[in-house]
């Protein structure tokens, strides 16, 4: 396979966000519509709690938010990296938008009818950025590359269980959703991050992080 021409490597480069010394740009639009998609998935797991009020009901709920919450930190913090403005980044977070909005459906019905189609999206939505990010930096940073190579891994193999959960169900579902969820926790945090210290990166004030609590303002 022949390697990336220089052109090839300046464009993907160029995805990047400018870093500015303590620059910030606006917020896009396209960044405001990605909050309020996920502010609605939390109105879905409210509306579920509602119909569920019981022990259960809660437990079901509180896994599915903190999943739902673990997939809007991960899709902001590769939003700090990359740039919005630029067309294929905006048509991927559009891709994403789509994705969360088929999560959100799922929502009410993620430990019934619809488990595969939560569970199917939720890993396109993980392990899609991703892999994305990674071909986004390329070899401008070697070492987000390995951290993201690494994170790669842990959501191709919490995804399998994610997936394995919503073709079962009952009691099955449970574990293994827990189990995917847990896994991914962990490996956030495992191996020790000073082997990655490539991801620090101040978050801008255009990233979707300094957006949430204008979308749910908003809503």
């Amino acid at each position: 396979m022949p390697a990336p021409s220089s052109a090839s490597l300046r464009s993907r480069a160029s995805l990047l966000r400018a870093r500015g010394a303590g620059g910030h740009s606006k917020v896009t639009n396209i960044e405001l519509f990605f909050d309020l998609v996920f502010v609605y998935a939390v109105t879905q797991l409210s509306h579920a709690l509602l119909h569920g009020l019981n022990l259960l009901g809660a437990l079901q709920v509180l896994l599915l938010f903190l999943a739902v919450w673990w997939v809007w930190v991960f899709t902001s913090w590769v939003t700090n990296w990359l740039d919005p403005d630029r067309p294929v980044v905006r048509l991927a977070l559009l891709t994403l938008m789509l994705a969360a909005l088929l999560l959100s459906i799922a929502l009410p019905e993620a430990f019934g009818t619809r488990g595969l189609l939560f569970a199917g999206t939720y890993v396109f939505m993980q392990v899609g950025r991703t892999l994305f990010m990674l071909w986004a930096l390329g070899d401008a940073a070697p070492a987000n590359t390995r951290n993201f190579q690494r994170i790669l891994v842990w959501l191709v193999l919490s995804g399998a269980l994610w997936l394995a959960g919503g073709w079962l169900d009952g009691q099955m579902r449970w574990l293994l959703w827990v189990a995917a969820l847990a896994l991914e926790y962990a490996g956030r945090h495992w191996p020790s991050r000073r082997r990655a210290r490539g991801d620090r990166a101040p978050l801008t004030g255009t990233s979707m992080a300094a957006t949430w609590p204008n979308a749910a303002a908003s809503s």
